[in-house]
């Protein structure tokens, strides 16, 4: 009867709901505004701990309170009912098992093991969620319930004053307790929260690892399709230019055959004539099929790829469109005019075959099961795909319709309700090339680390149940021995206290003054010692600088540096209306010299070149760089008939360098493009690169060991 009424008195109490509304209200801007984000929505949410110190320290029916209003704003925050079904759960438990004289962390992490870990999990089930992300997510509910648990413990141990004395008295615990459970909080809360920050870091920074690899792999990839095409197109041009010559039928049939043999990426090519007949077609096998679609079906008059060359006498790449008549895959036509006395006579055309797109794949990728590309047409039509499934093509269109979540990251997409990370870069030709990697290893890489805390939590509250029994019984036996000494004495006779403990005291006083000395000596030593290794340390980053913006082999600028040094030059050079150029040498056949002699020969050879260009163009204005492998490249100011006759004189110095390997005597030649810009040219400085690295493929081209240059006015 005194129970219940004082049960009654209790619920009557204003006091009751005032604080069980202030613990709520602190879960709740705690749950909202403090949160631990560790990857996407998994988050630690620690608003319960306001509900457990309110359970600690104004009793069950007063967290009752806290627990509705923190655990309600979990719900509303989420739009998950989970969150208030297994923490007021825990909240019941709880309080059950403290009235059994439980510590509240043990109590608590019996709970998560024995009743609301297997909620979770029978909760996940449902949502068919991976296996490892249903590990991840279990694991971090028991994290995170030990977490904000300790927190608990903590704000009872340093908050005394929120204590209330209503609550039933309970039975002193030893200090061995008493130690142990300060050991466990005092260093296993800080321990968590370092571990779970660096695992967030840890996963941040393999994500940000793990993009930039997508983006690197996305440019690479935009790249070598690139070459890959602009390889063709030139073949098509040389094509083009040699059938401007008059050869007969078989000539140009033999011809087509040897140029497919040699660009296996063709799947087809052919031959028509100013009246868009097909007049030779490779392979034969093709070609022959060709021959027997109706006569209406044999001119390619209604193909851009014959239409564009014929209108404008240019060469010419399309869209990427369907084969007819050779095949039915995804190509694209690269067509070139053949002109004769100045004259349209017809086209050379190849259909490159896209589909080959997955070699590239492999070199880019190899055998990473992970990591998979899309590639997708001006029009948004897919034109190579190695997606794991075929479905989910169409699921990564669909989830590029749907809304994003609020919190989701740019680089991340939800496909077919598995998440990935990608990477997409748009080349010239408006194709879009996706490069998607599997958030697997992420998941795994926090489920590891999450494995680690739990056991490194293992241990060390192992570790401290062991070390605290043992620093009680070092404290305790000596007081309690004293304290009996001291009972056992008559009054007014002198206390007899250990020998020791005057000696050890002013032993330890010795002791932290001499450690002090050390040091004080020792910051002092240490202090000389830093700047005798800062002197150091700032030479050594001169050296390093240096070395970072030479070439290591010749001594030259390297790409980098010339890139900087020679873009204000040519800048400088706008504004004074200065002529400049910029040259592109390369040394010829360089493989072959490789080949014969060795790269240690070759390597010899780019040292000579490089010295000499050097004594060659050793103005302070001049600018040289190793460009890559065997090429160079050159700034220099001048008009364009001395620059020329400099690089022609260097072009016929190298021609006669002799060179040696043991007892066999060889030369090189080098070829050389140049591009000119006068004082009112207005093209950037990439622009003048590319069009010198066009006048030496010109060189290359027309026999090599030559120079050929281009002005741009």
């Amino acid at each position: 009867m005194l129970t219940k009424e004082k049960l009654i008195n209790k619920l009557k109490s204003p006091e009751l709901y005032l604080y069980g509304l202030l613990f709520g209200c602190l879960g709740a801007i705690t749950n909202i505004y403090l949160t631990f984000d560790l990857y996407g929505q998994l988050t630690l949410h620690l608003g319960q701990s306001f509900v457990l110190f309110c359970l600690l320290s104004r009793g069950f029916s007063c967290a009752l309170i806290a627990a509705a209003i923190t655990n309600g704003s979990l719900w509303y925050l989420t739009d998950n009912p989970y969150f208030f079904l297994t923490l007021n759960l825990e909240l019941l438990f709880l309080g059950l098992m403290l009235r059994k004289k439980f510590w509240l962390l043990s109590a608590d992490i019996i709970y998560w093991l024995l009743i609301g870990l297997p909620i979770t999990y029978t909760i996940l089930l449902f949502a068919n969620l991976p296996a490892d992300f249903n590990i991840m997510i279990l694991s971090k509910q028991l994290l995170n319930g030990v977490m904000y648990t300790i927190i608990a413990i903590a704000l009872n141990y340093f908050a005394p004053q929120v204590t209330t004395s209503s609550l039933p008295d309970r039975k002193r615990e030893p200090l061995s307790k008493i130690i142990f459970r300060l050991s466990v909080v005092t260093i296993v809360l800080p321990s968590l929260i370092i571990a779970l920050s660096l695992t967030q870091k840890s996963v941040s920074q393999f994500e940000r690892t793990t993009v930039d690899k997508l983006f690197n792999h996305a440019t690479e990839l935009e790249t070598i399709i690139e070459q890959y095409i602009v390889r063709h197109q030139v073949a098509i041009d040389a094509l083009a230019s040699t059938l401007n010559y008059q050869l007969s039928t078989d000539e140009q049939q033999k011809l087509l055959n040897n140029y497919l043999a040699l660009y296996p990426g063709f799947i087809s090519m052919l031959i028509a004539n100013s009246q868009a007949e097909v007049t030779h077609g490779a392979p034969n096998s093709f070609y022959q099929n060709y021959l027997k679609l109706p006569k209406n079906e044999h001119l390619v008059t209604d193909r851009e790829y014959f239409k564009y060359p014929k209108e404008t006498l240019t060469p010419y790449i399309s869209k990427v469109f369907q084969g007819r008549g050779f095949g039915s895959d995804m190509i694209i036509g690269i067509s070139s005019p053949i002109i004769i006395n100045d004259e349209f006579q017809g086209i050379a055309e190849g259909s490159l075959n896209l589909p080959k797109f997955g070699e590239f794949e492999y070199e880019l990728l190899g055998d990473n099961p992970n990591e998979f590309i899309l590639i997708l047409d001006s029009n948004k039509k897919v034109i190579y795909q190695s997606m794991p499934e075929k479905e989910m093509v169409d699921g990564f269109f669909e989830a590029l319709t749907q809304e994003r979540a609020p919190n989701a990251k740019p680089f991340e997409i939800v496909i077919d309700g598995k998440k990935y990370l990608y990477q997409v870069t748009e080349n010239e030709r408006g194709w879009q090339l996706f490069v998607f990697q599997s958030s697997d290893v992420i998941t795994t890489l926090i489920t590891d680390n999450f494995y680690v805390v739990l056991l490194s939590l293992f241990t060390i509250i192992v570790l401290f149940l062991f070390l605290a029994r043992t620093v009680s019984e070092r404290l305790t036996t000596p007081l309690v021995q004293f304290i009996e000494q001291f009972s056992q004495l008559d009054k007014g006779m002198k206390v007899n206290l250990p020998a020791d403990s005057p000696a050890e005291f002013a032993f330890l006083t010795k002791k932290i003054n001499h450690a002090h000395n050390l040091q004080r000596n020792y910051q002092q030593h240490l202090a000389s010692e830093v700047e005798e290794k800062t002197k150091q340390l700032q030479h050594l980053n001169f050296e390093l600088e240096l070395k970072a913006r030479t070439d290591g082999l010749t001594g030259l600028l390297n790409r980098n540096s010339f890139d900087e040094l020679a873009e204000n030059s040519f800048q400088l050079s706008q504004r004074e209306k200065l002529p400049c150029a910029i040259a592109m040498l390369d040394i010829d056949h360089f493989k072959k010299v490789n080949d014969l002699y060795g790269h240690l020969t070759g390597d010899t050879c780019i040292i000579t070149l490089a010295e000499k260009l050097k004594a060659h163009f050793k103005r302070n204005t001049d600018l040289i760089a190793r460009f890559g492998g065997e090429e160079f490249i050159v700034f220099v100011k001048g008009d364009e008939q001395q620059i020329n006759e400099k690089f022609e004189s260097y072009r016929k110095l190298i021609e006669k360098e002799i060179f040696t390997h043991e007892e066999t005597l060889f030369q090189i030649t080098v070829s050389i493009g140049v591009c000119h810009l006068s004082p009112n040219a207005t093209i950037k400085l990439v622009e003048a690169v590319n069009l010198a690295d066009e006048q030496l493929y010109h060189s290359k081209a027309n026999g090599r060991n030559q120079l050929t240059g281009q002005k741009i006015s």
